[in-house]
């Protein structure tokens, strides 16, 4: 199934919303329905389950730090002994 053949996902709702040729990449389309690579889903998973922000490190970082999220992104379980 394609993107744009869902009726309540962002590539039908932007053309409701606002004028996006100024917005979006002109190849937008084509971004939105490039598959993930498992990277990325590995990346999404953490998001999801664990709320740790997604973007490039040095805006994660700065998230972090804004909404004291430091608990998302420490390793699960008790600490080790001596650590």
């Amino acid at each position: 199934m394609y993107a744009e053949s869902f009726p309540y996902g962002s590539v039908k709702q932007k053309e409701l919303l606002v004028d996006t040729t100024n917005i979006l990449p002109s190849n937008y389309l084509e971004l939105v329905q490039k598959p993930q690579s498992e990277r990325e889903v590995e990346a999404l998973r953490n998001v999801t389950q664990r709320s740790v922000p997604y973007g490039k490190q040095p805006w994660k970082e700065k998230m972090i730090d804004r909404f004291k999220l430091q608990a998302s992104v420490r390793a699960r379980g008790r600490p080790k002994k001596g650590s």
